[in-house]
């Protein structure tokens, strides 16, 4: 299998894992949606992870909306899904809380510190399935500089050394996606012979040559 189908059939299944887990954005079921808002940040959190454990949970408001809240309760909000994504609880809880840091930092205006706390979580966690939540989500940051430059060091992992089974085939995707920069990167990892797996450099040179 060529590294081209493989990055088609992991953006099929990241497509089915998001639906079947309430995150893509049309089908989010919010906290906010209850018929009663969560009182306090603790709340917020408490009922994120029993919505999450039975897979009926969505991204807190406070991450999708973080202007109608004070900067405390949106901190303190991103603190817990932090905490709750390094935190060994079931897989499905620990991705959607890392999801949801991911959708805090997509966000035109992000919440101070989102991005850091995604570089934590995929630094510290040990589970794979969180690390390439936040790795799959990177080419959507606002913080473009950063994530370019976060995912050209995964990219250029070893097939023998990388955070997770193809990390790095994960990565050289991500900056397929983000338009010409992203492009401009690819051709500097290759040009500069960065690449050191053998799937990142088959997606890359059939990358570079579609238009």
């Amino acid at each position: 299998m060529d590294a081209h189908t493989m990055i088609q059939q992991k953006r099929s299944l990241a497509t089915v894992f998001a639906l079947v887990g309430g995150l893509v954005l049309g089908s989010i079921r919010s906290h906010a949606q209850t018929p009663q808002k969560p009182n306090g940040a603790k709340e917020v959190l408490a009922n994120f992870e029993e919505f999450s454990r039975t897979r009926r949970g969505g991204f807190p408001d406070e991450v999708r909306h973080p202007e109608r809240y004070t900067a405390e309760r949106v901190d303190s909000v991103l603190g817990g899904l932090e905490r709750i994504a390094l935190s060994g609880e079931p897989k499905f809880v620990g991705s959607t809380a890392a999801a949801s840091l991911s959708r805090a930092g997509s966000l035109k205006n992000p919440p101070k510190g989102a991005f850091d706390r995604q570089l934590r979580v995929y630094g510290k966690s040990k589970e794979p399935l969180v690390r390439l939540t936040i790795l799959n989500r990177m080419f959507e940051q606002n913080d473009r500089t950063r994530s370019l430059a976060f995912l050209k060091s995964v990219a250029g992992e070893s097939t023998d050394h990388q955070d997770f089974e193809d990390a790095a085939l994960s990565a050289v995707d991500g900056l397929s996606r983000m338009g010409p920069a992203g492009r401009a990167a690819l051709i500097d990892l290759r040009d500069k012979k960065s690449l050191r797996d053998g799937k990142a450099i088959g997606f890359v040179k059939w990358f570079l040559t579609q238009k």
